[in-house]
């Protein structure tokens, strides 16, 4: 249902997108198996390993393994990639993190379920307070099993109406914080969650409208999840996290990893920022709840994540951009792809990211954006319809992922122009 500049959804209709998106990934495993596939635009890594890691590094991470890689770690993670990280949030923020606010976890998807059935007192099989608000766009497989498993009634506010902008934004937007905040006969939710930048678009929201959110939650004792994995390669310098020390508040639980920002998706780690008291310990909250899926990513690993963060850190205080030489590349692959696209027949709309890797855009299309994607696989390529993220799936909306070599962009976007002809 349409309100004001947003897409109110329930459980079930949650549940209905998840499983185009799920439908979305058997078919193209069906399209990739008789070997019909020929480029993909759908998801992408911006560089390799061996780009931005030493030599010595890479050799860690296949045959020179130490022998020290076979053991285990601690259950929050390891303390000096905590440290690390701590050290890189202190330096962007001003903040004052330390190791005891940074738990490593098995992915950051595993740290967003584990974050909710905190948050939501998942005890005993049943949740105390299950009401969850999401701001979406996002992914929202994401939220299957707190939905499915483990009682959450989730109400996402979608903004992704064609017409409008597709993110909450303080000039327009009062009336939709109140509502959020009030999500079911008046009854206020027991977390936020924000996806920032959102998913598949790239928009921040605004600092103002965030810190706006955040004084409310603390007020009214409601927790913010923020995941903030597209958080990486800005496109717009005026836009960005823009976060100060009020970030570091005790309601506030952020959710990163590097699979993306740092290309090393292999090892799934991802790490939950958040205060002590949440995070806890091997038998309470949050590292309490991973239980046996402790958040130790391979040894090498560590080494590779803990070198490239340290990395960042020096680019922070010597005033240079972390990775910028890939940046260029990829803003090169970026404007060839939006340039292409801007001269294609039945292109509606094309929304640039503020950041990230992917750009969507919406077809003029007599289908439905998973009809349109298995036309695509059937040509012989994959372009990711954004129906799972919070797009109607008859607005045709897809998510194209920028960060290719440039013989599959041309492939890719060649095949989508064919067909929309």
């Amino acid at each position: 249902m349409e309100e004001n500049n947003y897409f109110r959804r329930d459980n079930e209709q949650i549940l209905q997108a998840i499983t185009l998106f799920c439908n979305y990934h058997e078919l193209l495993h069906k399209y990739v198996i008789e070997g019909k596939i020929k480029s993909s635009l759908d998801r992408g890594a911006f560089t390799r390993p061996s780009d931005v890691l030493p030599e010595e590094i890479i050799k860690l991470l296949g045959s020179e393994r130490k022998s020290n890689s076979f053991a285990y770690g601690t259950e929050a993670g390891d303390h000096l990639l905590r440290e690390r990280i701590a050290e890189l949030e202190n330096a962007r923020h001003k903040t004052k993190y330390s190791a005891e606010n940074i738990a490593i976890m098995p992915g950051a998807w595993a740290g967003l379920e584990f974050a909710l059935q905190e948050v939501m007192g998942f005890t005993n099989g049943k949740c105390n307070a299950p009401r969850i608000a999401v701001i979406g766009p996002t992914l929202y497989q994401m939220f299957y099993s707190p939905i499915k498993h483990f009682g959450a009634e989730i109400t996402a506010f979608d903004f992704t109406a064609a017409d409008k902008k597709h993110i909450l934004d303080v000039e327009s937007d009062e009336e939709s914080i109140d509502e959020i905040f009030s999500i079911k006969q008046r009854q206020k939710p027991k977390a936020i969650v924000i996806t920032n930048p959102n998913n598949p678009d790239g928009k921040y929201v605004s600092t103002e409208v965030l810190r706006k959110i955040i004084e409310k939650c603390e007020q009214q004792e409601i927790y913010v999840v923020i995941d903030e994995l597209q958080n990486f390669f800005q496109w717009d310098n005026s836009r960005g996290l823009n976060y100060a020390a009020w970030i570091q508040s005790p309601n506030v639980i952020r959710i990163d990893s590097c699979s993306k920002r740092y290309a090393l998706a292999e090892y799934r780690i991802g790490w939950i920022i958040a205060d002590e008291k949440m995070l806890g310990n091997r038998m309470d909250g949050i590292i309490g709840r991973m239980s046996g899926i402790m958040g130790n990513a391979p040894r090498a690993a560590n080494t590779a994540l803990i070198y490239l963060l340290q990395q960042e850190i020096e680019s922070i205080l010597e005033g240079n951009e972390f990775l910028g030489s890939v940046k260029q590349k990829l803003l090169v692959k970026k404007e060839y792809v939006t340039r292409r696209l801007k001269v294609m027949d039945n292109i509606k709309a094309i929304y640039e990211p503020d950041a990230c890797i992917n750009l969507a855009l919406q077809c003029n299309y007599s289908g439905t954006d998973m009809q349109l994607a298995e036309r695509l696989m059937q040509q012989g390529t994959l372009i990711m319809p954004a129906s799972g993220y919070g797009y109607n799936t008859q607005d045709c909306v897809l998510r194209i992922t920028f960060a290719e070599r440039e013989e599959k962009l041309e492939h890719s976007l060649n095949v989508l122009e064919r067909v929309l002809n």
